[in-house]
């Protein structure tokens, strides 16, 4: 096994994975498929029972996942509805609205649901909701646009403050947790995906400015500038024990970064198209689920280890829910390779038509 990061295990699917989440309190890996949740055990890598939440022949597809870990609730986002389960039985307590990504603060209990329109012409908004007692709050009217937008969501369980990016106008929207209002705009030249760090009180901004592209350093107080980590792009998420911040380059490539430094510190080749991860600072693993490009990589998980946490697990055989939607079958895994910073792996760069 080379040192990390690495590549450590694959996982396979019953259907296509999309979201994804992890509750590093009950050690739960949660994916999302059409029809439900797949779970596994977050360190042994183990699969236990399958979550169906298919009804009258309709399989759900899961956009997202949040994870209430005070709680132990699970909040699966779907295009009708966001299913509300209750993580110690698996079973559903309630619904929200639907949407397309979702950010959960388990210290005061808000929901936020970022709803990218389906129809040219309908308002792109964030849906806010009290996640204990499932009631409404208020929905923001994000914007309208004669094209497809796209809204990322990020909370910060210390502070309360919520943080929308809108892809129409490239502003950021800070939420306050008192009010439930826009309290404050920043306005970018182009923006993307943001997280934070509730541990050092910092938050990540995908923007891009004067031909310089990264994640934005902002305090998470005042909301000032502190500086960039150059060259980290894609959907941006972080490691609360190590100070890591991750995002990924390209389809394959994930950067991982030293909040610290602003230094990249390490590079992990994947085989499959990224669509999601999820980060266990506490294990110091990250799960990844892919398209469906290569062929049948849309049925799989990416395990990777970075530094800090545990050995790898033992390997054992083809990893699959012990109970599973009755779908498609599922293929048996292919080997994936281990990449390492000072071990390149060297492909031709396939495109997408």
């Amino acid at each position: 096994m080379p040192p990390p990061p690495c590549i450590i295990a694959t996982l396979t699917l019953p259907e296509d994975g999309d979201g994804i989440a992890v509750n590093t309190v009950t050690g739960r890996l949660y994916v999302g498929v059409d029809g439900g949740l797949a779970v596994f055990d977050a360190t042994t890598l183990a699969p236990l029972p399958f979550i169906n939440l298919s009804s009258g022949g309709y399989a759900p597809p899961i956009y997202d996942i949040g994870i209430n870990e005070n709680m132990n609730r699970i909040y699966a986002v779907s295009v009708g509805q966001t299913y509300v389960i209750n993580g110690a039985n698996n079973q559903v307590i309630g619904n929200l609205g639907g949407g397309d990504e979702i950010a959960v603060n388990s210290s005061n209990g808000r929901v936020y649901i970022a709803d990218d329109a389906v129809w040219l012409g309908d308002p792109d908004r964030l849906k806010i909701y009290d996640g204990v007692s499932l009631a409404h709050i208020r929905t923001i009217n994000l914007g309208t646009s004669a094209y497809f937008q796209s809204g990322h969501v990020a909370v910060n369980p210390t502070t309360g403050y919520a943080y929308c990016t809108y892809s129409l106008d490239d502003d950021l929207r800070i939420i306050s947790p008192s009010t439930d209002n826009v309290i404050q705009t920043i306005d970018y030249s182009s923006i993307g995906t943001v997280t934070v760090n509730p541990t050092t009180n910092r938050v990540y901004v995908w923007v891009s400015r004067s031909g310089q592209s990264g994640a934005l350093i902002l305090d998470g107080n005042t909301h000032a500038e502190l500086g960039m980590i150059a060259g980290l792009s894609g959907q941006l998420r972080t490691n609360t024990q190590t100070n890591r911040v991750y995002g990924y380059t390209g389809w394959t490539l994930f950067q991982i970064a030293d909040a610290a430094t602003g230094l990249l510190v390490g590079r992990v080749f994947l085989d499959g198209d990224i669509e999601q991860y999820a980060v266990h600072s506490g294990l110091s693993r990250l799960y990844v689920t892919h398209s469906d490009y290569p062929a049948a990589w849309g049925r799989k998980v990416s395990v990777i280890q970075d530094s800090g946490g545990p050995p790898p697990p033992t390997p054992t055989a083809t990893l699959v829910p012990t109970s599973t939607p009755t779908r498609t079958a599922t293929p048996s895994p292919t080997p994936v390779h281990h990449v390492t910073p000072t071990t390149w792996l060297h492909l031709p760069v396939i495109r997408k038509n």
